[in-house]
């Protein structure tokens, strides 16, 4: 059974970052920040290496998937209404 299965109506739903989910409490799913960024920039570094894109030292895909999760996820977290929790590590 993944998440989506699992998931209750109108919860949103975050495709392909189920591995990014370390818990939940009751009615939302709880988000790794640094699992959701490390994911991202994962996909963006596989898809320049399958294009043969070479890295923006001054944009580098780190950033990239940094500023995919904070528009696309967190957003969507802070604008009300989610069902999911989004735990930052202090590290």
């Amino acid at each position: 059974m993944t998440l989506h299965d699992e998931a209750l109506e109108g919860a949103i739903i975050i495709d392909n970052f189920d591995d990014c989910a370390i818990g939940h409490t009751g009615e939302s799913v709880i988000c790794s920040y640094r699992l959701l960024v490390e994911k991202k920039c994962a996909e963006i570094e596989a898809h320049a290496r399958e294009k043969n894109i070479e890295e923006d030292p001054d944009y580098c895909f780190y950033t990239q998937a940094i500023e995919y999760v904070d528009y696309n996820i967190v957003s969507a977290h802070t604008s009300g209404g989610s069902m999911f929790i989004i735990m930052y590590d202090f590290d």
